[in-house]
This record gives C-alpha cells, structure tokens and sequence, in this order.
C-alpha cells in the first residue's frame, strides 16, 4: 500500500532527490527489478523458502551470479537460527546499472547455514 512507498521514499529515495523525483525513483527501481528474479535463480538451484538451512556462501554465490555483481545479504534470527532477512542489490547514483554492494550491514549472516524461511500467508 501507501504506506509502504512512503517509508521507501522516505528511507531510502530522499537521498537522491537531486536526481530523482519519487515517480522516476520508482520506475528505475521497478526496471531494475525486471532484470533479476532472485527466487527462481535460487529456486533453479534447489533453494527454496521451505524452513531449511542452506550455505550462505552458496547462497551468494548464485545471488552474485545472477545480478552479476556482488549483494549483500542480511539475516535475522529467530529461535537461535539465523534466517534470510533481506538481499540487498546495489545500484549507481543514475539509478540505471548494478553495482557491487559496500554498504555496512546490519544483522549480518555470521553463520554458514542460514534457514530460507516460508513467506507468511496473509
């Protein structure tokens, strides 16, 4: 809904405001989008959010493959298991190209097996 789009904006699209005004924000963000489908390259792979541990270096290694650049990847953890939280692809200031990711993660994955959780039914 809304209310999503505006925290993302918020959050994260501000800081490019000199370059972007919220709608072509979202529409380079959405093309990028286009151009990766993260769960079918790990589902081609065997990785399925099924509550299993996967390696996280496996993991990133397909993640890495696909987008062509280095992602970062983010972990929670619950009951004492760390989980994927979020992958993060990075992008250029033009908002047109993947980068690799240097940004400093907060709840980095520290184990080596992390669970791929089953997506909540709503």
């Amino acid at each position: 809904g809304h209310s999503f789009w505006r925290h993302e904006w918020d959050k994260h699209g501000t800081c490019s405001m000199s370059r972007f005004d919220q709608v072509s924000y979202f529409t380079a963000a959405l093309n990028l989008k286009k151009t990766v489908d993260i769960l079918s390259c790990l589902k081609a792979e065997g990785i399925f959010p099924n509550n299993r541990k996967y390696k996280k270096n496996h993991i990133f290694g397909i993640l890495r493959r696909e987008i062509g650049y280095k992602p970062a990847i983010q972990c929670n953890t619950k009951s004492g298991k760390q989980q994927l939280y979020q992958v993060h692809i990075c992008v250029n200031k033009l908002g047109k190209q993947f980068i690799n990711c240097k940004v400093s993660i907060k709840r980095k994955c520290t184990s080596p097996e992390i669970v791929f959780s089953r997506f909540p039914i709503f």
